[in-house]
């Protein structure tokens, strides 16, 4: 898909008309595009290429890179309305779900957190520097839901049929470090048990990232994260917990970060994050290696 110059002119059009408190698509891609921490740009290597002729073959190369980019927006949060103000209208609330708002910070309790894993629409302006031959384009489509939790009731509401895999039964696949830990990945449904709801929404985000990215193609309702970011690209690894080679979280709300980050990783985290609102949004980042097609077929690639 070619990205117009309109469309970035959209972005920054919109982004100048609405105010700072409101998580919108321009807001989204502002906070995205002022985050240098996130996109960790470097040189990592060069690509060999070759072209065959009847009068013979040349030898050309050309730079990789790697990069991150914004490639989800997840959302996690109590009650009917999603933070981010363009996809309220895709969720209806459940009557069927207990959800615990106006908590006070403190109390630990069950909770559950609806959660969302939409396209970030940041994504295509990296799309759009792709033919400068120094920036990789994402897998993923802009806008497209790839995780709706409230289609996925059976899963996301009642464990089924996760709450039975050996990952569940075992306490495996634990969030945070062993003085800081968030909870487990599975079984991946909105509800947790914590004294800060900070960190029960960043631990179901971190479960439906997986969900999303993970190969497993498990027997839920969702849209597995494409594989495809064109020749010749390496796209990212499944999200894992606890290893920043795979993914930065980049908070949007209620805190706007310009930096990157995994969860579990220090004490105090939830600190001056929670508000009683219960909405939380992160910009998802995952790493990207590519390298501009320089001859008819790719030979092979040193790294470093």
């Amino acid at each position: 898909m070619k990205i117009t110059f309109s469309i970035i002119m959209l972005v920054a059009v919109l982004s100048s008309a609405v105010r700072a408190e409101e998580i919108t698509s321009a807001v989204i891609t502002e906070s995205a595009m002022a985050c240098e921490d996130c996109v960790e740009w470097r040189v990592s290597g060069i690509c060999f290429w070759i072209t065959c002729t009847i009068f013979g073959c040349d030898i050309d190369t050309s730079v990789r890179v790697s990069h991150y980019i914004p490639d989800f927006v997840v959302t996690s949060y109590s009650g009917a309305n999603s933070p981010w103000k363009e996809t309220q209208s895709w969720n209806t609330d459940t009557p069927t779900v207990i959800t615990h708002r106006n908590r006070k910070a403190g109390d630990t309790h069950a909770d559950f957190k609806k959660v969302d894993v939409i396209g970030n629409p940041a994504a295509y302006i990296f799309e759009s520097m792709n033919s400068s031959g120094y920036f990789c384009k994402s897998c993923i489509t802009g806008f497209k839901p790839y995780f709706v939790s409230d289609l996925d009731r059976k899963g996301w509401n009642a464990g089924i049929p996760e709450m039975f895999y050996l990952d569940s039964l075992l306490g495996r696949r634990v969030m945070g470090k062993a003085t800081v830990r968030f909870g487990n990945i599975f079984p991946r449904i909105g509800w947790t048990v914590h004294a800060e709801d900070p960190k029960s929404a960043a631990l179901t985000a971190q479960r439906a990232a997986d969900l999303v990215t993970s190969r497993d193609r498990a027997p839920r309702v969702y849209l597995e994260a494409e594989r495809d970011c064109g020749n010749k690209c390496w796209p990212p690894p499944p999200v894992r917990e606890n290893d920043i080679a795979t993914h930065k979280w980049q908070m949007l709300t209620p805190v706007k970060q310009s930096r990157g980050e995994i969860f579990g990783q220090r004490s105090g985290w939830a600190n001056g994050k929670y508000e009683t609102s219960e909405q939380y949004a992160w910009n998802l980042w995952r790493p990207y290696s590519c390298c501009e097609p320089a001859g008819a077929a790719f030979l092979y690639a040193v790294t470093w």
